[in-house]
Order: structure tokens, then sequence, then C-alpha cells
């Protein structure tokens, strides 16, 4: 006998159809439910694939050098605050991902008397003002870092890296490393300083005085009297810094002749080093005047560094009316935008700069800050402490930066 099967077909379909439909009406509600906040649209999975490249922005400013007039005026009933000086280019160097600049002094404390020229001894709270400015990174590896002596010279470190800011050039202890590593935008960043000294007899000296044994091996410095000796020195920290993991390597160097517009063949001889190195970037300061910047190819041709010989003074009591030079008035915000690709490869895609004129005005209370130069020219009336006859001494400014900076432009 035949067993009809079909009506029960039917209501298998019909079952399985209604489970379905009642699947697809709770699902619904699901496509249309807000993204959980916890998860980020952009996260990374593991497997997601690497970013083809990463492009941070690179600044750097000249000597950060506060003469006792500046300490002076930034005096106040409760202490001194520098940050007003800083007021005008600030958003410039807080728009970096990394910026530098140099310390040209060093934070001796109350203790000592804070003074200027020629052993300068600055308030801490400059460190605070160039921190709320945007600055990530200080050199000590300079002239001046031993000016308030061995406890000066420890207490500068203390005290940088205690407000959060990077240092570079010197170090507490031997066993630290002689470089600085920092982790920007996912990469990582070798920073790397070298002042000047000369050695002597006893020991080395300097800036005309003799060190004490405990900082000789703190310090990082070439004795350009023995230049090629001394190149060892930065191949070593090169290397060291790139084994440590260093992606991307900047050099500042703390070089040249003071108040010489165009560098040095002995700077050129050191820069030339560093870019058969390969190293990315190279900044210069301690002329307190700029010096012309360009693109040193490696030896071997497959690698261009861009270098800035100086950037100049960007804050100082350095003028007309105290040196008889205009120059040392002019300053630089060097800018970099660097793009490292996934293969290890680094490109510098733009390298640019900012000119910078230090504004000084006496009166009842003396005020000193740095001005974009650019955008005065472009608006005087948008800084209320410039007058008609600071337009000549922009344009001056101006005309410098534009033929120092030749080589530099893109």
């Amino acid at each position: 006998m035949r067993t009809n099967k079909k009506p029960f077909i039917f209501v298998v379909l019909a079952i399985f159809t209604l489970a379905v439909g009642i699947g697809a009406f709770w699902a619904i509600p699901q496509l249309f439910q807000p993204p959980d906040p916890h998860i980020s649209s952009t996260e990374t999975t593991p497997n997601s694939p690497e970013p083809a490249f990463v492009d941070i922005d690179l600044a750097c400013v000249g000597d950060i050098l506060i003469h006792s007039p500046i300490i002076d005026a930034a005096k106040t009933d409760t202490g001194y605050d520098f940050r007003p000086i800083f007021t005008y280019v600030k958003p410039y160097l807080e728009k970096a991902d990394l910026t530098l600049a140099n310390l040209e002094g060093s934070l001796g404390g109350p203790s000592q008397k804070y003074s200027g020229y020629p052993l300068f001894n600055c308030p801490d709270t400059i460190v605070d003002a160039l921190k709320d400015a945007g600055v990530d990174v200080l050199n000590t590896a300079n002239n001046h870092c031993f000016d308030s002596g061995e406890e000066g010279f420890f207490r500068t470190i203390d005290t940088v890296r205690g407000k959060g800011l990077g240092l570079i050039g010197t170090r507490k202890i031997k066993q630290e490393p002689s470089y600085d590593i920092k982790t920007v935008k996912g990469l990582s960043v070798g920073i790397i300083s070298f002042g000047y000294a000369s050695y002597i007899d006893s020991g080395l000296n300097i800036n005309g005085n003799p060190a004490p044994a405990s900082i000789v091996n703190l310090l990082n410095f070439l004795d350009y009297t023995r230049l090629d000796s001394e190149l060892e020195k930065l191949r070593t920290t090169v290397a060291a810094a790139r084994t440590d993991g260093a992606q991307i390597i900047i050099v500042h160097m703390h070089w040249g002749e003071e108040y010489q517009l165009h560098s040095h063949s002995l700077q050129q001889r050191a820069a030339q080093e560093l870019a058969n190195l390969k190293v990315d970037v190279i900044f210069g300061s301690h002329p307190h005047v700029l010096q012309e910047a360009t693109y040193v190819a490696a030896a071997s041709l497959d690698h261009k560094t861009p270098v800035y010989y100086s950037l100049g003074n960007f804050i100082s009591n350095q003028r007309v009316e105290t040196l008889n030079n205009i120059n040392t008035e002019h300053g630089l915000i060097a800018q970099i935008t660097l793009r490292h690709h996934s293969d290890g490869r680094n490109e510098i895609l733009n390298s640019s700069y900012i000119a910078t004129w230090v504004n000084k005005k006496t009166g009842a209370k003396t005020l000193y800050e740095i001005i974009p130069v650019a955008q005065a020219l472009d608006d005087l009336n948008a800084f209320p402490n410039l007058v008609p006859a600071d337009r000549s001494r922009l344009l001056s400014c101006q005309e410098s930066v534009e033929n120092l900076m030749a080589g530099i432009k893109p």
C-alpha cells in the first residue's frame, strides 16, 4: 500500500519557514543597535593588515638663552612666569607630534643666585613654560650645562625629568643610554644629542671650566680638535639606538662658531658622517644666529638628510641694542614631516620653517615675546605690543631666513 507523504513534507516546510522568519524578526533590531562605545571603529584586530605608513610631524627650535633681564621681566609676586614669552608660537609647537628645544644653561636652583651670562642659572619655571608651550624634549649637551657646577649639572637633569620632559645629551649615571627613545604615534623615535668640549691634561674642559671626573662620562660631546677619531662616538651611539629599537633617528648637534651665518667645515664634516649613517634629521644650535639649511647626501647616494645647521636664538636678550647684531634677534621653528613605511623605510615628505623674531619692549615692566614673522607682517595689529617701527626688523628677519633656508625648501 502506498503512503502519501506530501502532508508531512508540507508541515516540515511550514515549521522551517516559520523558524527562519522568527529568527530574522529577532535579528532585525540588532542591525539598528548603536555601536558599543568600548569598541573603536578603527581598532586594529589581530587579523588587520599593518598600515602602509605612518606620518609624524617634528619641530625644533633654537637656543633658550635666559639672560638676567629676561629673568627680571618674568618675576611675579609669587615667583617667575615665562609663559607669556611663548604665547604666539605655542600653537605651532603644540601642533607637532614631537618638539625639541635647546636649554642653554643650567637649573642650579634658588640656593645659587639666578643669573644670566656668563654663568646661566635659570628658575625652574622655564621648564614649565616650555612644556606648556608644547616642547617635549630638551637638549642639555651644551657648553653651559656646567654653569652651576656639579650640583647644578645633576639638578638640571632631575628637574627636567621631574617635570615630565624628555632630556638628551646628559645623564645621571654611565649605565643610562646616551640617547632617548620616545614613542610617537606608535613609532620608536631615537633622539641623540652631542655638544662640544675639549680634552685637557687633567680631564675635560667645558666652556673654559675644568669638569670633574664624575661627569666626564655623563655628557655626550665631540672634541672638534680631533674630530676624525671622535666621529666613532657618533657611529657607536647611532648603532646603539637602532639596536634598542629606534625606527627613526633625530640628531641634535651643539656645534659651530658663534655669530657666524654659515656653517664651519667641521660642522659639515660631522653632518656628512651622520648622513652616511643615514640618520633622518639633524638640528643644530650654538652660534646664536641662524645658519643655512640644506640636504646632505650619504656617500652611498641612496639617502639624504636634511640639516638645519643653526636655529639661532629662540629667546634671548641678544639684539642690536646689546650686541649691535640684528641677526641674534632671529630664530626659527624647523618643521619636518616624516613618513615611516611598513617596510622600514623613512621618507622626508616636507622640510620647512617658521621665522621668529624676539620682541622686547621696556616700560613700567619689560616684556619679551617671540613673534611669528609672517603672521606679524600680514597683520601687525594682531600683536598689541608691536609698533610700526618694528616692521623693518621683521622684514630683516624674513629676508635673512629666506636666504639661509633656500637649500631646504621643498
